[in-house]
């Protein structure tokens, strides 16, 4: 997919995922709707999926239908969408993430987005450590909220078992603590996560099934 086209389309927080698709903010941004939607699909996405929950409207669904190209919603927010419920949609996101020319989003295409792939990776498929964008903040990966969700999934995936969990918890801590670092003073365009307050920063992997999301408004 020939994301350099999309970046000229003025659509923020691009990037590359697995090789196969695309993430980013939501299209449905004023001032991108236009004629965006046709550029997106003449660079080879077939699928527009959206995370957004309370800041989601039906416009961006229309507009899809009209220029040809799929479109899926999933409350991803933790806020909103009970452990149970997100468990019944992730069977069709992992089915998308398999495929190719996907755009995922949420609002900013960070933190919701970031917690999506990284139950793709946990639960699904581990080939490939997914980047966590938008809980990387001055060199640190902060992954508290990510932690919480994957957590709470952990009864619905009872195929996954510990050895195998830990596993791919280490490899994902490792690889995003150090995609952080590199990532210091690249520019991410959105709100910044909580600063404190809730529930203390947890190692992707503990117990805190019941754990509200910690990060701050936004994405």
């Amino acid at each position: 997919m020939e994301i350099e086209k999309l970046k000229k389309l003025g659509i923020r927080n691009l990037h590359s995922v697995f090789g196969r698709g695309v993430r980013g903010e939501t299209l449905a941004r004023r001032g991108l709707l236009g004629d965006v939607l046709e550029c997106v699909r003449d660079v080879g996405v077939k699928i527009v999926v959206d995370f957004r929950t309370s800041d989601h409207n039906d416009r961006i669904a229309r507009r899809c239908a009209d220029v040809g190209i799929g479109y899926h919603h999933i409350q991803a927010d933790a806020k909103v969408t009970p452990p149970e419920e997100l468990a019944k949609t992730l069977p069709r996101l992992f089915e998308v993430l398999d495929g190719d020319g996907f755009y995922i989003s949420c609002q900013q295409g960070l933190h919701r987005t970031d917690i999506a792939l990284a139950l793709y990776y946990y639960f699904h498929d581990d080939r490939e450590v997914p980047e966590m964008v938008g809980h990387y903040k001055r060199g640190a990966f902060r992954c508290d909220d990510i932690g919480c969700r994957v957590n709470a999934m952990r009864p619905f995936f009872p195929e996954v078992e510990e050895e195998l969990f830990r596993r791919r918890r280490e490899r994902f801590l490792s690889v995003n603590k150090a995609n952080a670092v590199a990532r210091k003073d690249a520019e991410i365009i959105g709100p910044d996560l909580d600063e404190g307050g809730g529930v203390p920063a947890l190692p992707c992997g503990g117990n805190a099934l019941a754990a509200r999301c910690t990060r701050g408004g936004g994405c």
